[in-house]
């Protein structure tokens, strides 16, 4: 076989077109700490004109929600942007919750200006501190105490003279006037005086019939007695109805003299808090006072724990003080439940078992917190959380939040206590990934209308000069930030090639700033160690490879399986029908190239070409796809002058785990043309693209890990010049390969050609050019496409021949058909603990 270099060098790529190096000096400084800190958001112009839309739009429904990656900056973006906001700020009232004097279990919401209702709250507190020392002195003063003893004697004087005439005239008739019980009262009566003992006159018969009274007499007493009687009962009226006159005159005496004591205090507060459902609130607590002023006559113990509970009614609980904010409130909350975002109303359980609560129980929530400005939570948090979604999306519609009581383990609130809505104004920002946003926009119609603004953040930037310059203030805003050493233009310039390599994508960076500076912080660490006052490249490197070394255990062990032949990958010679595939593997965050080894085997038959690990379910679907596509590739290509009949079957050998992607479908197409021409492929050279039905190759992801994976394993080994890749011509602009790499393809050890077209590439595997059919459809004599017509002529001369000899065809191997027959597609990867795909 001809020698790499000799193999289309038109389409071998140089060393310096393997990797982009950044210029160190593009940052025009020797190192960060000459740069300016910037504050600014990097590379998400778009993302941020969405973001100041919607913040700054008021209307309903236009809250945000910001996806993107992790890592580029969206939390970030949304704070400083928020923070800085102070245009349209709105003058939002505190918010406090008072006891309703008509219904305790629905406390009433008052509202005052900004600032004003911790002042509100310190004027009740004081008025309840003084009101029963007030009220004591009142009640335990001689003044009081003698006015209210002039008014009980006034009123009971007539009803004294009353009795005592009726006293004397009971005397006169030989009766007397004595307190009698009459079931539960004490009262006057009339009784019999009976040798020294008085007899109830209602015992008159029994005192007749015993003798102790003749006849006569007892005739006379009873005349006289029932005349009494009637007097009697008519002095009781009256003395009840006096009693009642002088409860009355006690009464406005006590609330007279009571509200003397308190008055001024609660004008006090009327005058400095002129809101009609202050002056409200406090003519309640004035008539609640009247008419409790019994809890503060007594100081037992039943009476000092009612006075208590009273008190309690008396006092504000503020919900919302605005007091000592002055920009627009920016709230992150971190952990939103239920709880945390809409608040809750406590609750305590007495010894006797029984729940309770009051107004001063009632705890406001972020949202509350938030009002007049912004919220900012995470999309996942939020969706995961019991009934926190509806419950937002419902608040954001009516502008106003219902705190309730907990809810039980059996979702039933212990309380019926159901205090006032609260009015809110609040934009809400939520944050997450892009798969996120689209299932809400698709699933639920209620988002659309609330989450007007998406703010999408990219991964990526443009590599241009000033974009690069924007890492080095990076790195000098996170050195101030976190007390980090400078870093020189080599170390700023190889952080900014791995932030283009990270993007896999030719001409961007990286906006992933959180790796970014893990980058920083980690190559910080290794000049720290070394005593350097200042970054370099060398102590970047450093950090990049001990990264690496973190975390490719498996990596590490897969490579020690194919150097010790378990796993078997030829990397010399020339094999008919097996091609080494590049792959990609993910182990967390960490992703690897490795070989795999695809073989194919070619039979006379109509089974079309048979996909092993569709076959045993290791198939993904998008696999399935790019092995279809390679059967119509064979029939576009050599089925135009007779019918294509032929077995074949393809497969990821070694494999047991899942595989998905088009990337190998190239890979399985010159596999398949081996067998089917009987020409041998080289196993030195490695291929990835995918293709398409007119053999075109197409760009795939993961080239710098696939090159790199392959590279190892043929260094390891013994680079001898004839190892090398083939990658989609799209690539290139994609490749940030490792030094190592480079300094071998400039050494002429590895080499790397980028392809158009699936016949380049069989070129480069077999040295044999496809050639170009002519006029009669028939390729160049001994060129590898007319030795595939040849041979796929001859299996269909077999095929018709053997169908016409009358035999029943099994398949090749004498069995029965496949179940699936016809053309059928390979799978993909989805390994544990590492993924792998072709892609």
């Amino acid at each position: 076989m001809k020698a790499n270099q000799d193999i289309l060098p038109s389409l071998q790529l140089p060393a310096e077109r393997l990797r982009w190096r950044c210029d160190p000096a593009v940052f025009e400084v020797a190192n960060s700490g000459e740069l300016e800190s910037q504050k600014e958001v990097i590379g998400q112009e778009r993302a941020l004109k969405a973001l100041q839309l919607g913040v700054e739009v008021r209307s309903p429904g236009y809250n945000v929600f910001v996806s993107g990656l992790s890592g580029t900056g969206r939390m970030t973006a949304v704070h400083r942007l928020l923070v800085g906001i102070s245009d349209h700020c709105v003058d939002v009232p505190d918010k406090a919750f008072v006891h309703n004097f008509k219904d305790a279990t629905c406390p009433r919401l008052v509202e005052l200006p900004r600032g004003r209702v911790r002042r509100f709250q310190q004027g009740m507190e004081e008025f309840a501190k003084e009101l029963p020392r007030g009220l004591r002195d009142l009640f335990e003063s001689t003044d009081y105490i003698a006015q209210r003893r002039a008014l009980e004697e006034r009123a009971q004087q007539p009803q004294r003279k009353a009795f005592d005439a009726l006293q004397e005239e009971c005397r006169l008739s030989g009766l007397a006037l004595v307190q009698v019980q009459s079931e539960s009262v004490i009262q006057p009566g009339l009784a019999i005086p009976v040798e020294k003992e008085m007899v109830p006159f209602a015992a008159l018969d029994s005192l007749v019939s015993q003798g102790k009274l003749d006849q006569e007499r007892g005739e006379l007493l009873r005349s006289k007695g029932e005349a009494l009687q009637a007097k009697l009962d008519e002095a009781i009226v009256q003395a009840r109805r006096g009693l009642r006159k002088l409860q009355r005159t006690l009464d406005k005496f006590d609330a007279h003299s009571a509200k003397a004591t308190f008055k001024d205090a609660l004008d006090d507060l009327r005058d400095e808090f002129g809101e009609a459902e202050i002056r409200g609130h406090l003519d309640a607590v004035e008539g609640a006072i009247l008419d409790n002023l019994e809890l503060f006559a007594d100081d037992d113990e039943e009476s000092a724990a009612a006075r208590s509970m009273f008190l309690r009614r008396l006092r504000v609980n503020a919900v919302l003080d605005n007091a000592e904010r002055e920009d627009t409130p920016v709230i992150a909350e971190s952990n939103p439940t239920f709880t945390n975002l809409f608040g809750t109303v406590e609750h305590r359980v007495n010894r006797s078992g029984d729940v309770w609560t009051d107004h001063t129980r009632i705890r406001g929530g972020s949202l509350l917190q938030a009002d007049g400005g912004y919220l900012i939570l995470n999309a996942d948090d939020v969706l995961i959380e019991p009934g926190v979604w509806q419950t937002l999306k419902r608040v954001l519609k009516l502008g106003r939040i219902q705190i309730q009581p907990k809810a039980s383990a059996f979702g039933v609130s212990p309380l019926l206590f159901k205090p006032e809505p609260i009015p809110l104004s609040v934009k809400v920002i939520l944050i997450g990934d892009s798969h996120t946003y689209g299932m809400l926009h698709s699933m639920d119609p209620d988002f659309r209308k609330t989450f007007k603004i998406r703010a999408d953040f990219d991964s990526v930037m443009d590599r241009t000069p000033e974009n690069i310059r924007r890492y080095g203030h990076f790195l000098r805003r996170l050195g101030d930030e976190e007390n980090l050493a400078a870093f020189d233009a080599g170390a700023m310039a190889r952080i900014a090639e791995q932030g283009a390599r990270r993007t896999e994508q030719d001409g961007k960076l990286s906006t992933r700033f959180s790796e970014i500076a893990d980058l920083a912080r980690e190559s910080q660490h290794y000049a720290q160690k070394e005593g350097a006052t200042v970054v370099s490249a060398s102590h970047v490197e450093q950090a990049l490879d001990n990264a690496v070394e973190r975390d490719n255990l498996y990596d590490s062990k897969l490579e020690e399986r194919i150097l010790d032949g378990t796993v078997r990958i030829d990397t010399e010679n020339a094999v008919i029908g097996q091609v080494n595939a590049l792959t990609v593997f993910q182990s967390g965050k960490f992703s690897f190239g490795k070989p795999s080894r695809i073989t194919s085997t070619i039979a006379a038959g109509d089974h079309g070409i048979l996909n092993v690990e569709r076959e045993v379910q290791l198939s993904g679907e998008i696999h399935d796809k790019g092995v279809l596509i390679l059967a119509s590739f064979l029939r576009e290509r050599y089925g135009q002058r007779h019918p294509l009949s032929l077995s074949a079957s393809l497969c990821f050998e070694q494999n047991y785990v899942g595989v998905d992607g088009d990337s190998a479908s190239s890979t399985e197409l010159y596999a398949l043309l081996s067998s089917i021409a009987q020409v041998p492929l080289r196993q030195s050279i490695a291929v990835t693209g995918s293709v398409d039905q007119k053999g075109f190759i197409q760009p795939i992801g993961g080239a710098n890990e696939k090159i790199e994976g392959y590279f190892d394993i043929c260094a390891a080994r013994g680079l001898d010049g004839s190892h090398g890749v083939i990658l989609p011509v799209q690539n290139i602009g994609d490749l940030m390969l490792a030094p190592r790499v480079v300094e071998a393809v400039a050494a002429k050890k590895f080499f790397v050609w980028a392809i158009r077209h699936v016949d380049e590439g069989i070129e480069v595997l077999t040295g044999i050019p496809v050639g170009t059919p002519g006029k009669d459809g028939n390729h160049p004599e001994g060129s590898l496409g007319a030795q595939v017509s040849a041979r796929l002529l001859e299996l269909a001369e077999l095929a018709r021949d053997f169908k016409g000899s009358g035999s029943d065809e099994k398949g090749a191997d004498g069995g029965s058909d496949s179940e699936s027959g016809g053309d059928v597609s390979l799978e993909e990867e989805t390994d544990t603990p590492a993924e792998s795909t072709d892609d």
